[in-house]
């Protein structure tokens, strides 16, 4: 978890994770402990901070192409006024906050509690389908059939 109330700008988070000349980044230190393989969380504070987090994840995969994603989970429960609604708004405020990271290259993200799989995976695979799509114009290929895009349409 590369978090810190410090550290709240995406470019903050990044220089958390890697370190500057005056401080080391915490990929050193868990390098050091022997840790080699690793899965970025910039951490999420609340639900409009999480767009914060979302590019964080970005910079961090571009820049230094290590997997990340997050828990929006702890930040869609902490959202009292949404959760008081019931649903299906907490479900539709739900599904945005948990597929933008993925707008963001998200290779993860926490979701909460299982009874929330049914709503949540289909709106990450829906995400994903649009994500496909659109870099269709720009040559990408797919790679597999076995993609949402293919599945869902």
């Amino acid at each position: 978890l590369a978090f810190s109330k410090k550290h709240l700008q995406p470019a903050k988070r990044v220089k958390l994770l890697v370190g500057d000349e005056k401080h080391e980044g915490l990929l050193t230190k868990a390098k050091r402990a022997g840790v080699e393989q690793f899965l970025i969380d910039p951490g999420v504070l609340d639900v409009a901070s999480s767009s914060w987090t979302a590019m964080a994840i970005r910079d961090i995969k571009e820049q230094y192409g290590l997997p990340g994603g997050c828990a929006s989970s702890n930040a869609l429960y902490l959202w009292k006024k949404m959760r008081s609604k019931g649903s299906p708004y907490f479900e539709a405020a739900g599904a945005s906050v948990f597929t933008f990271p993925l707008t963001h290259g998200a290779d993860f993200i926490l979701y909460g509690p299982m009874a929330n799989a049914a709503w949540v995976y289909q709106a990450a695979a829906t995400t994903d389908a649009m994500m496909a799509y659109c870099n269709k114009i720009t040559g990408t290929k797919l790679g597999t059939l076995e993609t949402p895009l293919m599945k869902i349409f």
